[in-house]
């Protein structure tokens, strides 16, 4: 009852980790689990012994989509809005900000990120293979941002097109490369472009749109 649509697998396959709302609907105030779901032989267990790193792992606020992913060192990364409660009703304090849990335990630490530099919605983030950077589009417009998970620096992979929103998560095929929707506000046409040590290159030039229009949403 109250889990939400985020979640993902530990990185030994055996336990998951979840979002489920403490307020009604999928997001406001929410807390972090660890459950552990699979015994030793793989086996999908009724009532399985949890380690000290398994229960309740934290407390969010969340004024967005829920989201969550397991680095591949089994920290957590997830947003939050770094609001003090009490608050008043609406007084989300600043700007939501991407959180680490570590795998070993202990409080969130906050992804170094500056003020403003990331959307207000932070609903959409895919973390990179290796952990390190993660991409964080946001789906009220079609901006794309490339984040190092380690210090915080943040360029802007596509910028924003008025009324244009991204309605397509992005790709990692590897861990310096991944593929996002990109809009050409001349064509109106939408295509998917493939990031590598800072160019971009379209790989749906011969695609028919019938394929591509459903990945953004302009009005």
């Amino acid at each position: 009852s109250g889990i939400a649509p985020a979640f993902d697998w530990t990185p030994d396959g055996r336990s998951l980790v979840f979002m489920s709302s403490i307020s009604e609907g999928n997001g406001g105030l929410v807390e972090i689990e660890r459950l552990r779901i699979l015994d030793d032989e793989g086996r999908l267990g009724d009532s399985l012994p949890g380690g000290e790193e398994d229960g309740e792992l934290a407390y969010a606020v969340v004024a967005f989509s829920p989201r969550l992913a397991v680095l591949p060192n089994g920290d957590i990364l997830f947003a939050s809005h770094p609001a003090p409660l009490p608050a008043a009703a609406g007084d989300l304090g600043e700007n939501p900000r991407l959180y680490r849990l570590p795998a070993s335990g202990g409080a969130p630490v906050a992804i170094p990120s500056e003020e403003g530099a990331l959307p207000m919605d932070l609903g959409y983030f895919v973390p990179s293979p290796d952990g390190r950077r993660a991409i964080v589009v946001e789906s009220g417009t079609d901006a794309v941002a490339l984040l190092d998970l380690e210090s915080g620096k943040s360029d802007l992979v596509s910028e924003p097109h008025p009324g244009w929103k991204t309605r397509a998560m992005p790709s990692w095929r590897n861990a310096g490369e991944f593929t996002f929707a990109a809009a050409d506000p001349e064509s109106k046409r939408v295509t998917w472009k493939l990031w590598r040590d800072g160019k971009t290159t379209d790989l749906s030039s011969d695609w028919p749109d019938t394929i591509t229009k459903g990945w953004m949403e302009f009005r």
